[in-house]
């Protein structure tokens, strides 16, 4: 719990930076802030998106979360809130705005598919159990959120290596292009590929069938930044590990197509790596 508090406070302190410096990031729409996130990482921007610090340690020491700000979009991929006996579906609340994008294989070894501890360990007690992408999914509907949920049949924790991860990710840009830029309505699409080949297998909606998505999402791009060795850092704040050793947090861009990007404001996607990747970029 601890790991994940922090990571996700690490978070909402990047998006609060960005935000509370627009002399720095002028092109960036703060409308337009989405949360891309992978197995530790997911866990990260789930909790940063929909809880504070209190849903983790009421009354401790512990800093605040940073402000909350408006996320136009968030991408789960193998991701989960921790339970508390399932207060955590009770951090997301009909207030929120934010559209939803849930990715789950069925099999997962490590982030229960619904309700359950992480690694499927068997000595964790349920008050430390977590929230998978399925319970997650049905709290959605719940506050009849934004969302789509993609499961992938027989998939495990490393969704990107699957047959299925190009409909996946498919799935995933259009939901938040439609839903976070377009403002279109989605009602809760689900549906199922086979991890064996990519195919669908089941198209299901929550509660009614979604509208139509807005005719040219085309202007609005959801890409990786391409490769560039003329890259800034911005240094957002300091943190200390377990054994006392400190470590920067920045943010980094690639200085060429942030300038190419002329004075129209646009989306900013912030990722977070989970816990298998050593990387000091994103």
């Amino acid at each position: 719990d601890t790991a994940a508090y922090r990571a996700a406070a690490d978070t909402r302190m990047a998006i609060h930076y960005v935000i509370s410096h627009p002399e720095l990031f002028p092109l960036v729409d703060t409308s337009q802030i989405y949360l891309f996130g992978v197995s530790a990482g997911a866990i990260s921007i789930l909790h940063a998106a929909f809880s504070e610090k209190d849903d983790f340690f009421p009354g401790s020491s512990l800093p605040e979360f940073a402000p909350k700000h408006h996320i136009a979009g968030v991408w789960s991929q193998s991701g989960a809130l921790v339970s508390d006996f399932g207060k955590a579906l009770s951090t997301m609340d009909a207030e929120d705005s934010t559209a939803l994008f849930i990715a789950q294989g069925t099999i997962d070894p490590i982030v229960p598919t619904e309700l359950g501890p992480l690694n499927h360990c068997e000595n964790i007690v349920p008050k430390e159990w977590w929230t998978g992408g399925v319970s997650l999914a049905r709290r959605a509907c719940e506050l009849d959120f934004n969302y789509e949920m993609v499961l992938i049949y027989q998939g495990n924790h490393d969704l990107g290596a699957s047959p299925a991860a190009g409909a996946m990710y498919n799935e995933a840009l259009t939901f938040l292009k439609n839903t976070g830029m377009c403002k279109a309505k989605s009602f809760g699409k689900e549906i199922t590929f086979n991890n064996a080949d990519g195919q669908a297998l089941l198209l299901r909606n929550c509660k009614t069938p979604p509208t139509n998505y807005c005719n040219n999402p085309s202007n609005f791009l959801v890409n990786a930044l391409p490769a560039a060795i003329d890259t800034f850092l911005v240094n957002v704040d300091t943190v200390t590990d377990y054994y006392g050793n400190q470590f920067p947090i920045k943010l980094k861009f690639a200085k060429s197509t942030y300038d190419s990007l002329g004075f129209v404001k646009r989306p900013l996607v912030i990722g977070v790596h989970g816990g298998g990747f050593v990387s000091d970029s994103l």
